[in-house]
């Protein structure tokens, strides 16, 4: 019985093992770009956490919505940039509104994002209703989500 397990478990860690360094091929090595290259290039930039898309576009403009496209919060809005350090900073203005709810029309919030290096993948089945048709895959961090007055200038 010993002996099974010990060949059992043997085989086990060989998979994991061969699954770990699979992505040691030069093949399956992937090209990690910095967001705001990607922005300039495809004058868009869509990230996801699972649950909305972020959408930046070079015009300034900002959109979130939920991934599902049919229920959630939505924002629309407008960026501005800070890429002065290593990681992409996004600060966002927006006017926060539900999909299939109400809205008050009044309500806004400030977003602060970060935003590391990633890697493009198309939207595909995953995310059918992404707006864009890639996704950039990428650790991001919203710092900051709270609620502010109207601004002057609405988004």
């Amino acid at each position: 019985m010993r002996t099974i397990l010990i060949i059992i478990l043997s085989l086990l860690v060989g998979r994991l093992f061969a699954v770990e360094t699979n992505h040691l091929d030069s093949t399956n090595i992937r090209k990690y770009l910095d967001p705001a290259k990607v922005l300039e290039t495809n004058g868009v930039l869509t990230i996801t956490d699972g649950s909305s898309f972020y959408v930046f576009r070079t015009n300034g403009t900002f959109s979130s919505m939920p991934v599902d496209g049919f229920s959630g919060r939505t924002f629309h809005g407008t960026w501005t940039p800070d890429f002065s350090s290593a990681v992409a900073k996004f600060t966002v203005v927006a006017q926060m509104r539900w999909i299939n709810g109400i809205s008050s029309g009044d309500e806004y919030r400030k977003i602060v994002f970060f935003i590391y290096v990633g890697h493009e993948k198309p939207a595909g089945t995953d995310y059918r209703y992404s707006p864009t048709k890639t996704i950039f895959d990428c650790y991001f961090i919203i710092d900051e989500l709270v609620k502010i007055p109207k601004p002057d200038k609405s988004p």
